[in-house]
């Protein structure tokens, strides 16, 4: 899962999507900007899709698309939902409230010092 900031919407990965019931088409296809720049087509959405990371049980509304890297993309609908929360950068932690009291979520670490050999066939499918 990505939080992205960036984003106005949460969005579910079609592959993904395509194994959960409650996919509805919606009644008018979307365009959407990419990070890079282009645009892809949105034309389905899963409306209060419950989901859970690191014990945090969620229900989020999100669009379907087909994002490739990531499975879920939480955007600034889902920041808003759980506002206020206190990130802390350096150690990847968002802390939000709950009924129970403040959870945690961790990132992780990003930095990597091996780097793996991939057959060409991984490559073109990473492409896609």
């Amino acid at each position: 899962m990505l939080v992205d900031s960036g984003s106005s919407t949460s969005f579910i990965d079609q592959r993904l999507a395509d194994q959960l019931s409650g996919v509805i088409p919606l009644c008018q296809q979307c365009r959407v900007r990419v990070a890079d720049g282009g645009e892809l087509t949105c034309s389905a959405s899963i409306s209060g899709c419950q989901w859970s990371s690191q014990g945090q049980d969620f229900t989020t509304d999100m669009k379907v698309l087909l994002l490739g890297t990531y499975d879920v993309i939480l955007g600034m609908d889902w920041l808003e939902q759980h506002s206020p929360m206190t990130v802390d950068w350096r150690n990847k932690v968002i802390q939000i409230p709950t009924p129970l009291g403040p959870a945690h979520l961790f990132g992780h670490e990003a930095n990597s010092s091996t780097c793996y050999l991939i057959t060409s066939l991984q490559l073109q499918n990473l492409y896609h």
